[in-house]
């Protein structure tokens, strides 16, 4: 359980999986083993999951999907993307638009 507090958890560990998953480190950064730990314990966890809600016959409730309406909202950087150049940000319909 140690383990996982130190890669996963506590604000007080490494949190190795918000510095991964954000982007923060470069490679350098952090040594090939920590981001194999990462993606095994990762896998790990997930299939203990899955096995533990098949025994005990338990639905593990999904949050719903979120819907984005207006694409200007959801930009980041303006003036640095053009929406067009990422397909999967096109609108229902397949509308895209683009930022300048």
């Amino acid at each position: 359980m140690d383990v996982l507090k130190v890669f996963i958890g506590s604000p007080c560990g490494l949190n190795l999986r918000n510095v991964l998953w954000h982007g923060f480190a470069s490679p350098q950064d952090i040594p090939p083993k920590y981001c194999s730990t990462m993606l095994l314990l990762t896998a790990g966890l997930g299939q203990l999951l899955k096995s533990y809600l098949h025994q005990t016959k338990v639905t593990l409730a999904h949050r719903p999907f979120a819907t984005l309406t207006n694409l200007e909202d959801v930009i980041v950087f303006p003036g640095k993307f053009y929406v067009s150049h990422y397909p999967f940000l096109c609108l229902h319909g397949g509308i895209c638009t683009g930022f300048k």
